[in-house]
């Protein structure tokens, strides 16, 4: 076929797909308005199953709210609110470090101690700090405080809300037959959102002291982090890495 018979070919051919569709639009939109109309019968079904088997009184106007609610702060970003200024949060954790190191007995950790030793004494010549905190001083003990409720807090919030994320991945995710193409590229989130939380666990249980406040515990784990309704996610607010 020569090229100018190829495009008298597509071009008639185009003008036929067009002409058809034209002549059929008025049974697409019906087609479309029907099926619109199943699904929205299906989708008050759904809804109204939820509300019955619900163990609280909710109504639809609770639903709507909730639905506009989540929208709302899911455009948001979340603002970090430090509690302790950034020097004396680095001090803090390099005095943990130290201690830690002072009070042990290899001898591979003196390279390690003399790094931050002169850390210390540069920070500390920085800021005048005339007498370097003893972890028996209460000053140290506040702060220490301070920072392991920052630290803990802004990692059990970034884990909750990855943990919330997953849980509306899985749901969609199951909606779909595997090796559909919407549900592999669900599939690869909820991939992304496990390396996420995984990295807020390392760095959780990372930190060098122990727990200064009994609502935070010792370490945490995959599992119980991968549950929304885990208990320790209740206490801390939406928009602030504190503890309420």
């Amino acid at each position: 076929m020569t090229p100018s018979h190829r495009l008298d070919l597509l071009t008639d051919v185009l003008l036929h797909y067009g002409r058809r569709k034209s002549t059929d639009l008025e049974v697409q939109l019906l087609q479309r308005l029907d099926k619109a109309e199943k699904l929205l019968i299906l989708a008050q079904e759904d809804i109204s199953s939820v509300i019955r088997e619900a163990p609280v009184l909710v109504s639809e106007g609770d639903m709507e709210r909730w639905k506009i609610r989540e929208m709302e702060l899911a455009q948001q970003k979340p603002k970090t609110i430090n509690t302790v200024c950034r020097w004396k949060r680095d001090d803090i954790i390099k005095l943990v470090q130290f201690y830690k190191f002072k009070s042990g007995t290899r001898e591979s950790y003196t390279l390690v101690e003399t790094e931050i030793e002169e850390s210390l004494l540069n920070m500390e010549k920085k800021h005048r700090i005339g007498r370097r905190w003893h972890e028996s001083d209460s000053d140290f003990q506040t702060t220490l405080k301070e920072v392991d409720r920052e630290l803990r807090g802004q990692l059990i919030c970034k884990a909750r809300t990855e943990s919330r994320e997953r849980a509306v991945l899985l749901h969609l995710k199951r909606k779909y037959p595997d090796g559909q193409g919407i549900a592999i590229r669900l599939s690869k989130q909820v991939a992304s959102s496990n390396k996420r939380l995984r990295q807020a666990i390392k760095e959780y249980n990372s930190i060098q002291w122990p727990p200064q406040i009994s609502v935070f515990p010792a370490t945490i784990d995959f599992q119980e982090t991968c549950d929304p309704s885990w208990h320790v996610y209740f206490c801390f607010d939406d928009n602030v890495s504190t503890v309420t």
